[in-house]
Protein backbone atom coordinates (compact mmCIF):
# COMPACT_ATOMS: atom_id res chain seq x y z
CA UNK A 1 0.00 0.00 0.00
CA UNK A 2 2.87 2.40 0.70
CA UNK A 3 4.21 2.14 -2.82
CA UNK A 4 0.77 2.98 -4.19
CA UNK A 5 0.25 5.88 -1.80
CA UNK A 6 3.70 7.37 -2.14
CA UNK A 7 4.18 6.65 -5.80
CA UNK A 8 7.65 5.24 -5.25
CA UNK A 9 9.34 2.22 -3.76
CA UNK A 10 10.25 1.98 -0.13
CA UNK A 11 13.81 3.00 0.58
CA UNK A 12 16.20 0.76 2.46
CA UNK A 13 17.95 3.83 3.86
CA UNK A 14 17.06 4.52 7.50
CA UNK A 15 15.47 7.91 7.94
CA UNK A 16 14.70 8.34 4.23
CA UNK A 17 11.82 10.76 3.78
CA UNK A 18 8.97 10.36 1.33
CA UNK A 19 6.01 12.70 0.96
CA UNK A 20 2.47 11.38 0.80
CA UNK A 21 -0.74 13.36 0.33
CA UNK A 22 -4.08 11.70 1.00
CA UNK A 23 -7.44 13.39 0.52
CA UNK A 24 -10.69 12.07 1.93
CA UNK A 25 -14.22 13.39 2.21
CA UNK A 26 -14.73 11.11 5.22
CA UNK A 27 -13.56 11.90 8.74
CA UNK A 28 -11.24 9.38 10.37
CA UNK A 29 -14.11 8.09 12.49
CA UNK A 30 -15.96 7.22 9.27
CA UNK A 31 -13.10 5.16 7.85
CA UNK A 32 -14.57 2.08 9.54
CA UNK A 33 -17.10 2.03 6.70
CA UNK A 34 -14.23 1.14 4.36
CA UNK A 35 -11.89 -0.68 6.74
CA UNK A 36 -14.49 -2.71 8.62
CA UNK A 37 -12.09 -4.31 11.11
CA UNK A 38 -11.73 -1.70 13.89
CA UNK A 39 -8.18 -2.78 14.78
CA UNK A 40 -7.08 -2.64 11.15
CA UNK A 41 -8.69 0.77 10.72
CA UNK A 42 -6.99 2.11 13.85
CA UNK A 43 -3.63 0.76 12.68
CA UNK A 44 -4.00 2.36 9.24
CA UNK A 45 -5.01 5.74 10.65
CA UNK A 46 -2.22 5.54 13.25
CA UNK A 47 0.47 4.86 10.66
CA UNK A 48 -0.80 7.44 8.17
CA UNK A 49 -1.04 10.22 10.74
CA UNK A 50 2.07 9.56 12.84
CA UNK A 51 4.42 12.50 12.37
CA UNK A 52 2.23 13.98 9.66
CA UNK A 53 0.24 17.14 9.20
CA UNK A 54 -3.54 16.92 9.05
CA UNK A 55 -5.32 19.74 7.25
CA UNK A 56 -9.07 19.92 7.66
CA UNK A 57 -10.63 22.29 5.14
CA UNK A 58 -14.14 22.11 6.55
CA UNK A 59 -15.61 22.28 3.07
CA UNK A 60 -18.12 19.99 1.43
CA UNK A 61 -17.17 17.89 -1.57
CA UNK A 62 -18.87 19.19 -4.70
CA UNK A 63 -18.27 15.82 -6.37
CA UNK A 64 -20.08 13.99 -3.58
CA UNK A 65 -22.94 16.53 -3.65
CA UNK A 66 -23.29 16.13 -7.42
CA UNK A 67 -23.31 12.33 -7.16
CA UNK A 68 -25.93 12.38 -4.41
CA UNK A 69 -28.13 14.83 -6.35
CA UNK A 70 -27.88 12.66 -9.48
CA UNK A 71 -28.80 9.53 -7.51
CA UNK A 72 -31.75 11.33 -5.92
CA UNK A 73 -33.02 12.48 -9.33
CA UNK A 74 -32.78 8.93 -10.68
CA UNK A 75 -34.67 7.58 -7.67
CA UNK A 76 -37.48 10.11 -8.16
CA UNK A 77 -37.73 9.23 -11.80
Amino acid sequence: MNSILSGNRASNRPGALHSVAIASNESFSGWTKTFTDPRLCAAIVDRLTFGGNIIETGTDSYRLATTRARAEQQAVG
